[in-house]
């Protein structure tokens, strides 16, 4: 039973490929093949991206703006 249905998966693949190249060639000046055909293996991508608990992309801290810097030195006074 299991080899019928991976018979059947493959014959589906092929035929959708098909269809979808189909889509392609008929839509091609609206660009819009995807929307119409999606790929049956495009899940979105991988793992989602983990949020950076810094806010600085380099890692490196950022230097503070002329507000900051004149809040910092009013304090210290």
């Amino acid at each position: 039973m299991s080899d019928r249905c991976a018979r059947a998966f493959t014959l589906l693949c092929r035929v959708y490929d098909l269809a979808q190249k189909a889509v392609v060639f008929l839509r091609w000046e609206h660009g819009d093949a995807d929307a119409i055909a999606p790929s049956l293996f495009d899940n979105g991508g991988g793992r989602p991206k983990r949020a950076r608990p810094d806010s600085s992309p380099s890692g490196t801290p950022e230097a503070p703006t002329n507000e900051e810097a004149e809040e910092a030195s009013a304090v210290s006074a």
